[in-house]
């Protein structure tokens, strides 16, 4: 027979009244100090060392002291510490975000409102010389553990889980050996020198000075989210649709408040609607933004990517500035913190936001191909140093028309970068690399999705579509670019036109005006700056080509006032209007030659032509009509083959078989009035030829200005 008095050893605690006396009073002690004293959950009690709340909130965890000395769990380090004089730290701000899990209802001591009041009575004790204390609401918006609290019904939402991995991509293996792949997993998997993210008071007394938290009304987070989404979302597709649709309906719940505030300013940018803003103005959602993210916030480097590709929309000044706020800064830490987690390799093991991720990539890479061809710097994203897919419509749900718009964007725009590289690097092997540029124009065009086209099947023109107008800009100026002018210099005193410029640049007017017939110039973003100078300098080469110029005349004009519109919303506008002005002055210089050099007509690819009508452009009819009376340009007149056959020069000056009549001539350019004088007073004042070189003049004569 067992001895009675063995059993109790063999028993867990709860089996006898002394075990639930000790299971009792253990539970005393896996609480801490403040905790207990809060009357909050503490998660000692779930092994976590030090708890949430203390880490949050930046207090000295200490485990709760037992009244009965012999039940003590503290050491006595911690409570010589603890009954010091010095006082606690002050409390940094927690490590919030929407997205931080939650605790389970079934393990909260507290209601929801209860803990939202208990966060916003510390919050406001700490900063009480703030500006404004902060509301229940406010600490729920941003309280790790109310995130998504409801303040009106007390109800959290399911939290959304983060699952991008916080490890940054290494690939040294690459090249010294595939043996460091374990080696990089096991320093990956060692965060003993991870420093501290918790803020510092002065951190949160900043953010909360500068309102950081604060979120407008419903009504105007509907109208904000509607023109971010018709304005922006199509060129930067990097907010997950299913947070579109919440915040659509002015449900903030789930959303990083960095990404919130990001979205908030870039629709404000593009917002038309004056009321919309009385809230709070564009730079205030910017400041709030940009606050929070240099104050190590955001932790989750995907909401990071996203928020600073999204802030590439404030863009105050023009290029010519140094500044710190504006798009290629943002775009190149976006770039950096892709690179930083491997955004541009394509993953062994798909992740489940794969999607998602090669909508933020290539956002980056199409941004930075245009910025690089607007300014005439190195781009950021070589596409040689990328394994990643090229985006496709199966990275949208839905399949909607952004599913086919986003990738062709993406293609065009890496066109046109390339061709900006070879023009920066020297233009190196042209007889092999034209055609290539020629082969990739002609691809794209063709490849177009019948949806974005300008013209059906049946050869009408489709119903206006200012987003695909807008990957007509970017085309028309690729091919400017590539078959590029020259302006009127000291060297050779006169200007040299090409067909390919010539008519592209009348094209890209023509949709300038477009624009400006139905109010949509303000729509536009400051690279339809670069658009509208590359298309002037397209006109300004016409200048000794009699017919041609008479057009020219008409087109500069429409540019002139498209950029005037333009600088309302965007500066790069005006530096833009500067150099048209400067570019006029140079070109005016030099008189009409009475014998002018050859349009260049034979390198002219022209079948990037086929699918638009020749009323898209004001010269393409000219240059048709008066090259059909001589049979030796029926390439041009057809426009139908591939590449135009080398015909040799034709000259504007006479009737000879070999010679391109034109028409008379036309008023001088000094004539001709490109600055509207309420809009353009005292532009022009200051102007340097320094200040050029951020505008990409690459695409200019050294020699012209």
């Amino acid at each position: 027979m067992n001895s009675p008095q063995a059993a109790p050893a063999t028993l867990s605690p709860g089996a006898s009244r002394a075990g639930q006396r000790g299971e009792k009073k253990r539970r005393g002690g896996e609480a801490c100090i403040i905790c207990n004293k809060r009357k909050i959950r503490c998660t000692l009690s779930q092994g976590i060392k030090p708890c949430e709340n203390c880490v949050a909130f930046g207090y000295q965890c200490v485990p709760r002291e037992r009244k009965r000395k012999h039940y003590t769990i503290v050491d006595a380090q911690a409570v010589e510490d603890l009954g010091s004089s010095r006082p606690p730290p002050a409390p940094a701000v927690p490590v919030f975000s929407p997205r931080d899990s939650i605790q389970e209802e079934s393990n909260r001591v507290q209601t929801p409102r209860e803990t939202a009041e208990f966060f916003a009575d510390i919050l406001n004790s700490q900063f009480s010389g703030a500006r404004a204390p902060i509301s229940t609401s406010s600490a729920a918006a941003i309280c790790p553990t109310v995130s998504n609290l409801n303040v009106t019904t007390g109800i959290i939402a399911p939290s959304e889980v983060v699952s991008t991995p916080t490890r940054g991509y290494l690939g040294h293996s690459v090249y010294l050996g595939h043996e460091l792949n374990d080696h990089e997993e096991s320093a990956a998997q060692d965060n003993t020198d991870i420093p501290h993210r918790s803020l510092t008071e002065d951190d949160w007394k900043v953010l909360h000075l500068r309102r950081a938290f604060d979120l407008p009304p419903r009504a105007v987070c509907e109208s904000l989210v509607a023109t971010f989404i018709a304005k922006c979302h199509p060129w930067m597709p990097v907010v997950e649709d299913e947070i579109l649709s919440r915040l659509q309906y002015g449900n903030m719940n789930d959303t990083p408040v960095l990404l919130l505030q990001a979205i908030f300013m870039a629709g404000s940018r593009m917002q038309r609607s004056a009321s919309a803003l009385d809230h709070a103005s564009v730079q205030d959602y910017y400041n709030r933004a940009k606050v929070l993210f240099f104050a190590n916030y955001e932790h989750d480097p995907m909401t990071l990517i996203k928020a600073v590709t999204i802030l590439q929309y404030w863009n105050p000044s023009g290029p010519e500035h140094v500044s710190i706020h504006n798009s290629s800064y943002w775009m190149r830490i976006g770039v950096g913190l892709a690179f930083q987690i491997g955004l541009h390799r394509a993953p062994v093991k798909l992740p489940h936001d794969n999607h998602i991720r090669r909508r933020i990539f290539w956002s980056l890479f199409a941004r930075g191909s245009l910025l690089s061809a607007g300014q005439g710097r190195p781009r950021a994203i070589h596409i040689e140093d990328c394994t990643i897919n090229w985006p496709s419509a199966e990275d949208f749900p839905a399949n909607d028309k952004i599913s086919y718009l986003f990738p062709a964007y993406v293609r065009i725009s890496g066109i046109l970068g390339d061709l900006t590289r070879w023009y920066l690097r020297g233009c190196n092997d042209a007889s092999t690399r034209i055609p290539e540029f020629e082969a990739a124009l002609r691809n794209w065009i063709r490849e177009l999705p019948g949806c974005l086209r300008m013209k059906g099947s049946d050869g009408r023109n489709l119903p206006y579509d200012p987003e695909a107008r807008q990957l007509y800009l970017v085309y028309f100026t690729a091919i400017s670019i590539l078959y590029r002018p020259h302006l009127p210099s000291r060297s050779t005193r006169h200007s040299q036109a090409t067909i390919g410029s010539t008519i592209a640049s009348s094209c890209v007017a023509r949709l300038l005006e477009d624009s400006l017939a139905r109010g949509d110039v303000r729509d536009g973003v400051a690279m339809h700056a670069i658009y509208a100078l590359i298309a002037g300098i397209g006109a300004l080469s016409n200048y000794n080509y009699p017919l041609l110029w008479a057009a020219s005349q008409a087109e500069l004009k429409i540019i002139t006032l498209f950029l005037a519109e333009l600088a309302k919303t965007w500066q790069t506008a005006k530096g833009t209007l500067r150099i048209l002005h400067r570019l006029q002055e140079s070109v005016s210089m030099f008189k009409n030659v009475p014998d002018p050099p050859p349009l260049v007509i034979g390198d002219f690819d022209t079948s990037l032509l086929e699918p638009f009508s020749t009323d898209l452009s004001r010269k393409w009819p000219i240059i048709i009509a008066e090259s059909a009376v001589n049979p030796k340009y029926r390439d041009i007149t057809a426009m139908t083959r591939g590449r135009a056959e080398k015909v040799g020069s034709c000259g504007l000056n006479g009737g000879t078989d070999s010679e391109l009549w034109l028409g008379d001539d036309t008023a001088p350019i000094g004539q001709v009035d490109l600055s509207p004088p309420s809009i353009m007073s005292n532009m022009f004042e200051g102007i340097s030829r320094d200040s050029l070189y951020s505008y990409g003049n690459w695409f200019l004569e050294d020699s012209l200005l």
